[in-house]
């Protein structure tokens, strides 16, 4: 399979004859029917106390009911399985004493909008995790809640961060750290930080051209977005990805081919079809692509 070309951290768009990228559904080698929502993990090493740890930090997060069953090496794949529960939340941890493969991750940390720095450590990882979520909760904000707080209670035995291929996205550990202490829980459960728990990438066509482009709004039954601009429009245009994402979940609205949107005294929005690199841009509900116009120049 052909492999894109990438420039300066970014990820850019290769010629229309060498499409193609192996996503998440072709690469993780431990999907599991069981699980409702899973992250993976990245960390160095797998401490031999790494059950007490996980146990005395969820007890430090108040949460009740605490089991860790530790199964030791499996044999059918010969890695460590371990059983969570807390709460009314049941989980499966399955940890791999080798790098995640890079068409597995690659295109997460890649895209993700941290720094450099940040995203060297996650690269430098020794071991990765599958967290996987089984049972307890329907809500898939509750779910990836449950699986950050395991990831941020094994901080001190080596979790760096996670990585969510699905949304071209990753966090280290310690934003995610400040996210669940700097908001209550259920507040993020009701308006998804979805900088965090979505995406936004940045996918260059050409060096005069970019498509900006949502990622796994599907979670929370929305469509996901793009928009051709300039490379300075970035933050334009994933604040515009933000509203929408709020204005369709708070409303109920469907979003089609053809509609408008007025946003402010000047500004309307016609959505459109894709054109090109479904491949890349096509989200699992549908994409919409955003003609964006003054309100006086709009036909």
């Amino acid at each position: 399979m052909a492999k894109s070309i990438r420039k300066s951290g970014k990820r850019r768009l290769p010629e229309r004859k060498v499409l193609g990228l192996k996503m998440l559904d072709q690469a993780v080698p431990y999907e599991a029917h069981d699980a409702l929502f899973s992250l993976i993990f990245l960390a160095n090493g797998l401490p031999d106390d790494f059950a007490s740890v996980l146990q005395a930090q969820l007890e430090i997060m108040q949460e009740k009911q605490i089991e860790i069953i530790h199964h030791g090496l499996v044999a059918e794949d010969g890695n460590v399985h371990v059983h969570i529960s807390f709460s009314q939340h049941q989980l499966r941890l399955i940890c791999i004493a080798r790098p995640a493969p890079e068409d597995l991750i690659g295109h997460a940390i890649e895209c993700a909008h941290w720094a450099k720095a940040e995203k060297d450590v996650l690269r430098a990882h020794t071991h990765h995790y599958f967290c996987q979520y089984l049972s307890g909760s329907d809500n898939v904000g509750e779910q990836i809640l449950t699986i950050e707080k395991v990831a941020v209670s094994l901080m001190t035995a080596g979790v760096l961060g996670t990585v969510d291929p699905e949304a071209w996205n990753c966090a280290p550990t310690h934003v995610l750290q400040r996210l669940l202490s700097g908001e209550t829980h259920q507040s993020l459960v009701e308006d998804p930080p979805v900088e965090v728990w979505a995406g936004f990438a940045k996918l260059f066509k050409n060096e005069r051209e970019v498509w900006f482009c949502s990622k796994a709004f599907h979670r929370w039954g929305v469509v996901d977005f793009a928009w051709l601009g300039v490379p300075a429009q970035g933050a334009e245009a994933f604040e515009l990805f933000r509203a929408l994402f709020s204005y369709v979940r708070n409303s109920d609205a469907t979003l089609k081919v053809g509609d408008t949107a007025q946003f402010g005294e000047n500004l309307l929005l016609r959505f459109g079809e894709l054109s090109e690199y479904h491949e890349y841009l096509q989200g699992p509900l549908d994409t919409l692509v955003i003609e964006q116009k003054k309100k006086k120049n709009f036909h």
